[in-house]
C-alpha cells in the first residue's frame, strides 16, 4: 500500500520510532526496524531520542530521568567510559547504534532495489532475483513488528546477504531497453 502511494504520486514516506532507551531489543527495534521499513515502502527512519541524557550518558541511574541514548559521551570522567573507549573517542556509538547503523544499510538496498524493478529494466534473471530479496524482507513483517519468531539475528544475517547478492546482479547486468 505504501509502495504503491510512494510510487503514484512520488512520495517520501519516512517512520518515526520510539525507542525504550537501553530496555530496547537490539534485533526488533535497532536491526530489522530500518530493513522492515524499507520493505513495506517507507523511504526512511528516524529515531526518538538519538542522545538525550539528563547526566552522564553512561549510567542510567544518575539523572532525574531514564536516558534514552545510542551514542556515549567520550569525554566524560565516567569508569565505564575510561574502562571501554580506549581509543578516546569522542563519540562512543552503542551496541544499539552499531544495529541501526548495519539495519539501515540494508534498508537503503532495499530502496534502491525497489526502484530498479520499477526502472522496468533489469534482466529477467536480475529481475527474480531483486524480487526474491524484497520479498523476503516483506515477509518478516511491517516496521511495527517486534519479538516475532521468524525474526533472527541469522535470519537477517542471510537476509542482507541475499539484498546485497540481489543488488550486485542489479547493477552489474545490462539493463533491457539500452
Amino acid at each position: 500500500m505504501l509502495l504503491a502511494g510512494r510510487e503514484k504520486d512520488g512520495l517520501q514516506i519516512w517512520s518515526y520510532h520510539v525507542n525504550r532507551g537501553r530496555s530496547d531489543e537490539v534485533l526488533a527495534d535497532n536491526r530489522a526496524y530500518p530493513v522492515l521499513a524499507a520493505a513495506a515502502g517507507m523511504t526512511g527512519f528516524g529515531y526518538w531520542a538519538y542522545n538525550v541524557s539528563s547526566a552522564t550518558t553512561w549510567d542510567d541511574t544518575d539523572g532525574t530521568i531514564l536516558d534514552y541514548i545510542f551514542i556515549y559521551d567520550g569525554s566524560e570522567a565516567s569508569p565505564l567510559n575510561l574502562k571501554y573507549n580506549t581509543e578516546k573517542e569522542r563519540i562512543v556509538p552503542s551496541i544499539r547504534w552499531e544495529a541501526v547503523r548495519a539495519g539501515q544499510q540494508d534498508g537503503q538496498i532495499i530502496v534502491s532495489l525497489q526502484e530498479a524493478v520499477r526502472s522496468g529494466k533489469l534482466p529477467p534473471p536480475a529481475r527474480e532475483a531483486v524480487e526474491a530479496a524484497i520479498q523476503k524482507a516483506q515477509a518478516l513483517g511491517g516496521p511495527e513488528l517486534t519479538g516475532t519468531s521468524d525474526l533472527s539475528f541469522a535470519s537477517l544475517r542471510e537476509l542482507s546477504g541475499q539484498l546485497r547478492q540481489a543488488y550486485q546482479q542489479s547493477v552489474s547486468e545490462k539493463p533491457q531497453g539500452d
